[in-house]
């Protein structure tokens, strides 16, 4: 895969239920961890406003 997700990006979930969801990007960490940006490759955890 590639491509970055950063603090105050929109995503959207899909696969889930038929409608895709949206929601903003509103930290992401990385064992614990606060970081700014996630990388194609990392596992990191994202904090998602509304979900």
């Amino acid at each position: 895969e590639r491509g970055t997700v950063k603090v105050g990006d929109e995503v959207e979930i899909v696969g889930i239920k038929e409608e895709t969801k949206k929601a903003v990007v509103t930290g992401i960490e990385m064992f614990r961890k606060t970081l700014t940006e996630g990388l194609a490759g990392d596992n990191v955890g994202a904090l998602l406003r509304g979900i």
